[in-house]
């Protein structure tokens, strides 16, 4: 993944039901987690058990690793999903998520033999990738089910792990870019904006701005 930029990262996890928290309160929990940036195991989770947050600082990791710009561990991703996990989500929306964990390493032990925390980076790295590159009428069956909210027997398994899976990308990527380092140093940050540009034409390398 260090030879793959930051754009094509973020194409490769194409799996999406949308944003799931506003902005404005992404921001905030951020605040509150961002100078803490530490790795895997050296921060102490509020929430989540010391097992369910390395797995989370792993699969935040993988989806946007530290390449020319910060990863998702240099800005606390990890930390503000534990604290919005702790202050923000219902203990519906947390009790999911944390069964998702759980398929999410039974899925592992399944195709590995082993324990995800366990085993190599590579091996952690190309089993969270095979999870989200999926079939276009797998993605379109998984997100259908998402969407219906209420699994048949036979499909609970592939609902949590999903529903766990998407949840971990979406938060994982509006955390980053809504961080003060990542806002202030790597978008185009214009702390007093100017007059509104209806007819502004913005390519593929136009930074966004950054408030």
């Amino acid at each position: 993944m260090s030879a793959i930029s930051r754009r094509e990262a973020l194409k490769t996890f194409a799996l999406s039901t949308g944003a799931v928290v506003s902005t404005g309160t992404l921001g905030s929990l951020l605040q509150g987690c961002q100078t803490q940036s530490q790795a895997a195991l050296e921060w102490s989770p509020e929430f989540f058990s010391p097992k369910e947050a390395e797995i989370i600082s792993r699969c935040a990791d993988i989806i946007l690793p530290r390449t020319e710009s910060p990863g998702a561990l240099d800005v606390a991703v990890p930390q503000f999903i534990d604290l919005l996990y702790k202050d923000i989500f219902s203990a519906e929306q947390a009790k999911r998520f944390q069964l998702g964990i759980e398929m999410f390493n039974l899925r592992f032990r399944k195709q590995h033999h082993g324990q995800f925390s366990q085993s190599e980076a590579t091996q952690q790295s190309e089993f969270v990738h095979s999870l989200y590159d999926l079939p276009e009428a797998e993605e379109q069956r998984l997100l259908e089910l998402i969407k219906k909210g209420e699994p048949e027997p036979q499909d609970k398994v592939d609902y949590a792990l999903y529903s766990f899976l998407i949840s971990m990308r979406e938060l994982t990527i509006q955390a980053y870019f809504t961080s003060e380092t990542i806002g202030e140093q790597h978008l185009a940050y214009l702390p007093i904006p100017g007059e509104y540009d209806g007819d502004f034409k913005a390519d593929e390398n136009t930074k966004v701005w950054s408030l």
